[in-house]
């Protein structure tokens, strides 16, 4: 009678090998499929259309569909990489609005609202516009009139917001502005953004209040996204000043006072920090900390990484690992063309898949050769 060899055949090698490769790259959370836009997104009222839409704000009916403040959710294209979102800035006129609502290739629209005047309004009413100007052809009412119209008529490339406030005043008159065009939450992104803190480097400029605005969005939009940030002092601000890179960061005072801020309001809805991208490359330690302490963020605290202009100094290569150590699903990037260029985050995440299936791959074959 034939002998049974104690060692395995080749054959039942090889079949080991492909079940353990097969094992391996199953173990490997996988991103997750893009969403279909319908089923993400909140329906509209059937209602002969306002003048501006509203969504009904019950907690209860909330949790039985996808939050239109989740990023993600709104732009399943991105799937889960918040750094793909695109940007328009400064869109504080009637004719870059329009531009930037017709452009298929823009996602969200960074605006600036300050207290001046119009040519239909010689009252100050919140506007479209960068200090130090004071006069607009575009008010805050009639920019969120028009990218409700736009993303009521263009399922496709609806678009989300961010406001940028410069003052406290124009703040709270721009909630009372959005109280009365908005019943409920607004079924797209909206964004209230302020530097509400004194950041690096030793900046001069003078935040926003902080108690009032949180207690002002606390109070009367509890799911907006809050996009916080600290003044700074950098790039052509600096003149001819040189900084030692030890103070080019957000240090570890710098969080807690912010996380100490959100503390104290006791806010609970969603928050995205606007980190500037030279000190981002210098604080990975520091932001990591600033996410985990996040508490009160519904879902995961992200940052929003921004650079002012070409003026501003930037470690590309540092701040390329540090975003790639947080992770794309914790970052949007909101830089200029040439910084996002040259950071090319795009190819990294190529890298990092070949990485990960050449380690498993490798793997494979040593265990294989063991058996």
């Amino acid at each position: 009678m034939a002998r049974h060899s104690s060692s395995p055949s080749l054959w039942t090698r090889a079949q080991a090998g492909v079940l353990l490769v097969a094992v391996l790259v199953l173990s490997v959370p996988h991103q997750a499929e893009s969403l279909p836009a319908d089923a993400a997104l909140p329906g509209t009222d059937a209602s002969p259309a306002p003048a501006m839409q509203t969504m009904a704000a019950a907690p209860a009916a909330r949790a039985q569909e996808a939050d239109p403040q989740d990023v993600a959710s709104f732009f399943p294209g991105i799937k889960g990489d918040l750094t793909k979102l695109t940007w328009a800035h400064a869109v504080n006129s009637r004719d870059l609005l329009a531009k930037s609502l017709n452009d298929s290739g823009i996602m969200m629209l960074e605006a600036d609202v300050v207290l001046g005047t119009t040519p239909e309004s010689p009252n100050q009413v919140p506007v479209m516009g960068h200090p130090p100007m004071n006069t607009s052809d575009l008010s805050l009412q009639e920019f969120l009139r028009s990218v409700v119209t736009h993303n009521t008529d263009n399922n496709a490339t609806r678009k989300g917001v961010k406001l940028d406030f410069k003052s406290i005043g124009v703040y709270e008159k721009a909630i009372d502005s959005l109280k009365q065009n908005f019943a409920g939450v607004p079924d797209f992104p909206v964004w209230l953004n302020a530097d509400i803190l004194p950041g690096p480097v030793n900046s001069t400029n003078t935040p926003v209040d902080a108690a009032r605005f949180l207690a002002k969005a606390k109070a009367e939009y509890p799911y907006l996204m809050l996009s916080l940030g600290w003044t700074t002092r950098w790039g052509k601000a600096l003149g001819n000043e040189t900084v030692p890179t030890a103070f080019a960061k957000y240090n570890e005072q710098t969080v807690k006072s912010m996380t100490d801020a959100l503390d104290a309001a006791q806010i609970t809805q969603p928050i995205t920090y606007a980190v500037r991208a030279a000190f981002v490359a210098n604080s990975l330690d520091e932001l990591k900390m600033l996410l985990n302490e996040t508490h009160q963020a519904s879902g995961k605290a992200t940052l929003t990484v921004w650079s002012s202009d070409e003026t501003d100094i930037v470690n590309v290569a540092q701040l390329k690992n540090n975003i790639l150590a947080i992770g794309k699903d914790r970052v949007f990037l909101d830089v200029g063309e040439e910084l996002a260029k040259q950071l090319d985050l795009a190819s990294s995440a190529l890298s990092t898949c070949a990485s990960v299936v050449t380690t498993l791959l490798a793997c494979a074959m040593v265990l294989f050769r063991a058996l």
